[in-house]
Order: structure tokens, then C-alpha cells, then sequence
């Protein structure tokens, strides 16, 4: 079965015997140890005055975790809005996202009244069971300390009113980051670092209530407490997909919380977890979460009957076991939930055995899986078994035999041209991306030809669309999942880009594929269908599939932009981000390279292809008409060949305005400011696996020459020259 990410969220508890600076350690080591186990996300939560718990300043927390990781999102579950400002939730997260670009999360929690919270959860009559989750009923505190509660929400500076205020309080959260926030003073405000930046915000409930409704109605994504709460969780998403409207989001898109503990054995597992009783039990008594006993203490001091009354919702709802056994129970958690994602939260005693409850989880929820997820930047999918990433270039003959290999499998009487269309990839990744599955001994197990953002590859494709093309898997690979992986792949990239709709065409023989198209929730788009002329008079049936991620489609063809231009200094922020993006999504295409290679390799070729700053005379950004800097590109004085050339420099333009007249626009505008330097020809190096930008290079009047220092210990290294004209 194709499985939904894991995520990981924290808490920072820790043990009896410890301190809250071993909490924050194991942490940040906990973080660290999940983006190499390949779990999604990494979040904390936010608790205060927990005798136990050391997490009481999420933001300061993921700093230093930003600081250890690189790949895996950051985020809060959940920043409890009372607690602040909404410009200082704004200005906390728009720092670590602008240090950490396309990572951070800013999950938002509705903080409570006193009157709620002195009321606990809503009642329940009775435990029930749907498709074979439990959903216990609610269970009141031990004894709350109201006089507890007002101490420490004056402390937090929280009010009767807070809970009032969520929506608004939201509403000016995403107007900071939009840019539009407009104060009632007519005062015109910047929350700086906050505006422009790249957070993703949730909002998380543990019932059908407020939270759950908002979420739906702005288009947020939403995260479901059912580590908290676990007899609402089924309410809770009901009322926020009924409330949803497109708006962040064009989907809803749920991640479920959910308590687990794994070791190698049941037994195992369930000594680990003995202590989570009374740590449960502390916090409903109003006493705040105790540092976590050890299996002894716990062991030592049970629970009465009254006690186990309290948590016995939280007991029965806590997935303790061997692998095997939690998987069973997270597998009924998504399937009655329909969750995409889950969200897993440990505690025990010793750091080590919390990371290795995890350890264990993820290689169990993988042993099987049959495809998949792409992470957030599209850039590559990982499974157990394969990996989905761009085709390089010493593939290309391979990847051309594997699609060939699967259209003689099944169409009859293709014709020698075309066969000979399938094999060559160099020609496709000319007009598009081409992504294989690969197994980790390097054979090539599927491709599939995607359409570059806002360059469509067959006209069955329209403004807006994401189309896709040739998706093949080779014979012998057939039934393991691949075909769909790969599909959902482009659809991640899709959404990613913004696209309303992904099609594709495909022959009537493809039966296989269509069933496929049918499960994943494609529609027949029968008025785009009928004959096609796939080659010089020869015309081919083709049926035409959609599947729609937004309400509405693209106003209207980007085209041709007008793009301003602002010459900035090298270290400008927003020439900083531009760049680290490009890192994000460049530097995986090329990672094998350095993979085997000796450590002085690598190191000169760091040396080699970074920038020193004192050499470029020019940074170029194309700002849109929005005001948003989507594009970077630089120049740089070189010494080459006894003369001194400008080098064009980290050329890059996100996704969204590609395919626009960006780039072009972009190296326009270096052509001229070398022009007005004198300068008689430009020159540029890029590698062989960027093949948009070849092309592109290409097109505007760049030809190949032979590779100039300091490249030319880099047989990957493409090098290119353009003559320029004297200015007018």
C-alpha cells in the first residue's frame, strides 16, 4: 500500500534525574536523527510551567534545530496564540524562515478561557469503536487547580477575551506575511522579517469547534489532536472539511497527532511506556507534566483506580508495541481519520529509547510501502525500495530502453520512429523534466516526462495545467507500485507550482495506466479527446485524463512579462534567499558526484564553484509586479584566456515565473550592464544535468567553448560564450 508521511512532534520532556538542558539536547538530537530517518517534519510543541517538560519557547527552540538540519520542515503544534502578540508570532517565524527558506510551519493553537478550561473537553457518553479505532469518551481532570490557572495566565499575559479573538488575530497573522496588513490608524506598517516569507501556516483543534471551522474557511491546512482528545478527532475533521473553502490550500489536507511508543518487543514497548500514566495523570491534576519516571518508579508507584480513571482514554489511545503492532493500529488511525499525513509524538524515560522508538517506526512503516511521498520541494521521493529523482545524464540511454521497453509491452504496430522518440531522452529533457525511479543499485525501474512550469508539452495541455507524458515502467517491475508513485509524484509537483489541474493523454491499449488514473481520482475529459497526429500522418485515438487541484483555473497564458530589475548588493537578503533556494533544488541533482569522492576532492571542488564575493561586480534582481524579487542572477570579473571576462553567475528563477520570459529578461539585463562595462563577450559555466538551462542559453545566442578554468577538473562543467555588441 502507498503509505502518508510520518512527522515527528516534541515536546522536549524530560526524564526523573535529568535537567530541562538534557531536554533540549535530546531535542535537537531527536531532530537531527529524523530528517536522517526521512520523517517529514519536525515540530515542537508549546507548554508552560511543566515541572517536566522544557519546550516552553518553541521558536527559540527551532532555531538551533534549523541550525543542525537542512532538509526537513520546522514548524510549531502548536504556537498558542494568547500567549502573544500576532506581530510577534509573525516576527518569530519570519525570522527562522528567512535564515532557513522553505521549511518553517506555523502550526496556531486557539488558547483557552478560563471557563473553557475548567470545563476540559466537551462530554462524551461512551467509548466507540468506527472501523476499529477507538474513540473513548472524555474523561474529566483529577481536580482543577483554578487558582493554578490564574497565576499562570496572568503570567502569560493571557485574557478572558483571547479566545474571542482567534479569528482576527489569525486574519492580521496572514496579512503580516502577505503584506497587507493595513492598522485602523492608517499608519503603514512593515513586520519585517515576517512579510514575504515562507511560512506555511495550520491551524490545529482538538474538536468540531472554532478552530476546525476557521481552518476549513480560510483553505488552511489543519492538524487533528487525537493524542489530546482522541473521542473528537472524527468531529474535528468533519467540521473542518465541511467548512472548507480554497484558500492557502485548493484541498483540505489533515495531519491526526497520535501517541506512540515502539521497541522491538510488545513487552518491550509497554515497560518503556509504564511511566506515561502518571505523567498523564500530573498534567490532568492540574500539577503540570512531572519529569518522566523511569520504568522502576513507575513500576514502584502505580496508579490507583481512581487515577487510571482519569488517563484511561489516553492509555487505551497510546499505540504501544513491537513494530508490527503499532503498525497495525497507525494503518486504522489514517485509513478511518482519511489523514494525509500523521503526526507521532514519543516520550520515555532515556532519549536513546525515544530514538529508537522512531527508528524502528519509520523502517516498519516503509518495509512495504508501495510508493513514495515527495517532499516539499518536489526535488526527489524516497521509499525503501527506490528513489524518484531528475535523470542524469550518463542515465539517459537506460531510461530511454526502460520507456521503450513498456510501449512495445503495450501498444501493438509502433513504428520505428517512434520507438526510436522513446529512446531518446536527450531530445525530451529539451522540453521538459524527465524523473525515474531507481532502485538503489542504480537500475532504472520507471520514468515518466513532465511538462517545466508554464511550458506545456502537447497541446491537450492548457494555461494553468500541468501535463505529463510517457509514464513507463519497465516489465519486470510491474506490480510493485511504481506507475503510481510516479504519477503522484507529478501531481506533488503540480501542486507545488500552483497548477489547477494535472492531464495527460494516453492510447485506448494503456488499460493498466487508466485504472491507475481512476484509483487516484482522474476524470475523463472527453471534449479535449479524438484523433491526434503523433507523427506525419499518423493519427492516433487518445483519451484524455485531468485531475484538478484547484476550483478554478489560471486567469489567463502568463506570456511575456514586463519584470523590473533592481542592482543590489551581494549579501541583499532577498538575494541571499533566491540563492539558497537555488541550493535547495540545484545541489541534489549533483550530489553522487561527491559521493564516493575523496574528502580533498570535494573540498576543492567547494573551492571551485563558490563565489567569492569581492569578484562580482553585479547582482541583478527581476522583481514581478507584485513587488516579489523572483529572479537572481550575477556577474563577476574573471581572468581567463589572459583576459578579463564577465561571468554570468547563479542565474535562477523560482518555479512560479518560470516559463514566463523571466530568465531571458533576466540575462537581457546582464547583457546590458556588461555592454555599459565595455565588456566584448559574456561568458558561463552550468553542468550537464541543467538542462532547462542549456536550452535556454542556447536560445538567446550562447555557444559552447571548450571548459575554462577554474572548471576544467570537472567533466560535468558545460561552458558557453556569447559576443556582445559594442553600446549605441
Amino acid at each position: 500500500m502507498s503509505r502518508v508521511p510520518l512527522s515527528v512532534l516534541d515536546l522536549s520532556p524530560f526524564g526523573s534525574g535529568q535537567t530541562p538542558a538534557d531536554g533540549l539536547r535530546a531535542s535537537v538530537g531527536l531532530a537531527r536523527a529524523a530528517e536522517r530517518l526521512g520523517y517529514r517534519r519536525y515540530w515542537v510543541a508549546e507548554h508552560h510551567f511543566n515541572p517536566g517538560i522544557a519546550g516552553a519557547a518553541p521558536h527559540v527552540l527551532l532555531a538551533s534545530v534549523a541550525a543542525v538540519t537542512h532538509s526537513i520542515r520546522i514548524g510549531t503544534a502548536a504556537t498558542i496564540i494568547g500567549n502573544y502578540s500576532p506581530a510577534q508570532v509573525a516576527e518569530a517565524a519570519g525570522v527562522v524562515a528567512r535564515l532557513h527558506p522553505g521549511r518553517f510551519d506555523l502550526g496556531i493553537g486557539r488558547s483557552g478561557s478560563r471557563s473553557a478550561a475548567a470545563a476540559a473537553l466537551p462530554a462524551a457518553s461512551e467509548d466507540r469503536v468506527v472501523d476499529g479505532l477507538l474513540l473513548p469518551a472524555a474523561r474529566p481532570f483529577a481536580g482543577f487547580d483554578s487558582e493554578r490557572f490564574v497565576v499562570q495566565a496572568r503570567l502569560l499575559g493571557r485574557t478572558e477575551a483571547d479566545a474571542e479573538r482567534f479569528a482576527d488575530d489569525v486574519a492580521e497573522i496572514l496579512s503580516f506575511f502577505d503584506g497587507t496588513f493595513s492598522p485602523p490608524e492608517d499608519v503603514p506598517i512593515h513586520v519585517t522579517p515576517a512579510e514575504g516569507a515562507d511560512v506555511t501556516v495550520w491551524i490545529h483543534g482538538s474538536t468540531a469547534g472554532p478552530s476546525a471551522r476557521l481552518a476549513g474557511e480560510l483553505g488552511l491546512p489543519f492538524g487533528a489532536n487525537y493524542h489530546v482528545a482522541p473521542g473528537f478527532v472524527l468531529e474535528a475533521i468533519a467540521e473542518y472539511r465541511a467548512a472548507f473553502r480554497p484558500g492557502r490550500i485548493f484541498e483540505p489536507h489533515v495531519i491526526v497527532s497520535v501517541d506512540a511508543v515502539v521497541a522491538e518487543t510488545d513487552a518491550a514497548a509497554r515497560r518503556l511506556a509504564a511511566g506515561y500514566g502518571r505523567w498523564v495523570h500530573s498534567i490532568r491534576a492540574g500539577q503540570g507534566a512531572v519529569p518522566f519516571p523511569s520504568p522502576d518508579e513507575a513500576a514502584a508507584d502505580p496508579l490507583t483506580a481512581e487515577e487510571l480513571a482519569v488517563v484511561r482514554d489516553r492509555l487505551d489511545t497510546q499505540f504501544v508495541g513491537s513494530p508490527e503492532t503499532v503498525l497495525e493500529r497507525l494503518e486504522t488511525l489514517q485509513r478511518v481519520t482519511g489523514a494525509d499525513e500523521l503526526l507521532v509524538t514519543t516520550v520515555t524515560h532515556d532519549p536513546a529509547d525515544r530514538v529508537r522508538s522512531y527508528e524502528l517506526l519509520a523502517e516498519a512503516w516503509d518495509s512495504d510501502a508501495a510508493g513514495p511521498a515527495a517532499d516539499a520541494a518536489g526535488a526527489a521521493s524516497v521509499s525503501p525500495e527506490w528513489t524518484i529523482r531528475l535523470v542524469r545524464t550518463e542515465e539517459y540511454d537506460r531510461a530511454g530502453e526502460v520507456t521503450a521497453e513498456a510501449y512495445l509491452a503495450s501498444y501493438r504496430n509502433l513504428s520505428d520512429e517512434y520507438v526510436a522518440s522513446l529512446r531518446d531522452v536527450a531530445s525530451r529533457v529539451r522540453e521538459g523534466d524527465v524523473w525515474v525511479a531507481v532502485e538503489d543499485g542504480g537500475e532504472i525501474l520507471g520514468t515518466v516526462w513532465v511538462a517545466r512550469p508554464n511550458r506545456p508539452l502537447a497541446e491537450v495541455a492548457q494555461p494553468g495545467e500541468t501535463d505529463f507524458r510517457q509514464l513507463a515502467v519497465a516489465p519486470a517491475a510491474r506490480g510493485r507500485g511504481i506507475g503510481e508513485a510516479l504519477t503522484r509524484h507529478v501531481i506533488d509537483l503540480a501542486r507545488e507550482r500552483g497548477s489547477h489541474r494535472v492531464v495527460m493523454n494516453s492510447g485506448p491499449e494503456m488499460t493498466g495506466a487508466h485504472a491507475l488514473y481512476a484509483k487516484l481520482g482522474f476524470r475523463r475529459l472527453s471534449e479535449r479527446e479524438g484523433l491526434w497526429e503523433v507523427q506525419p500522418g499518423r493519427w492516433i485515438e487518445l483519451y484524455t485524463f485531468g485531475y484538478d487541484l484547484a476550483p478554478e483555473p489560471a486567469d489567463a497564458s502568463p506570456g511575456e512579462r514586463a519584470w523590473t530589475f533592481e542592482t543590489v548588493p551581494w549579501d541583499d537578503p532577498r538575494a541571499e534567499e533566491l540563492r539558497a533556494e537555488m541550493d535547495v533544488e540545484v545541489s541534489p541533482r549533483y550530489a553522487d558526484r561527491w559521493a564516493d569522492a575523496a574528502a580533498a576532492a570535494a573540498e576543492e571542488a567547494q573551492r571551485t564553484f563558490a563565489v567569492d564575493p569581492d569578484t562580482i561586480v553585479a547582482t541583478v534582481l527581476a522583481v514581478d509586479a507584485a513587488g516579489d524579487a523572483v529572479g537572481h542572477a550575477a556577474l563577476r570579473d574573471l581572468a581567463h584566456d589572459g583576459t578579463r571576462d564577465l561571468e554570468v553567475k547563479r542565474v535562477f528563477v523560482r518555479p512560479r515565473a518560470r516559463g514566463t520570459g523571466a530568465s531571458r529578461a533576466l540575462m537581457q539585463e546582464l547583457e546590458r550592464i556588461a555592454q555599459d562595462r565595455g565588456a566584448g563577450r559574456l561568458i558561463l559555466q552550468t553542468g550537464d544535468r541543467q538542462h532547462d538551462a542549456v536550452v535556454l542559453y542556447e536560445r538567446i545566442g550562447y555557444r559552447p567553448i571548450p571548459i575554462f578554468e577554474p572548471y576544467t577538473a570537472f567533466s560535468f562543467s558545460q561552458c558557453f560564450a556569447k559576443e556582445l555588441a559594442a553600446p549605441v
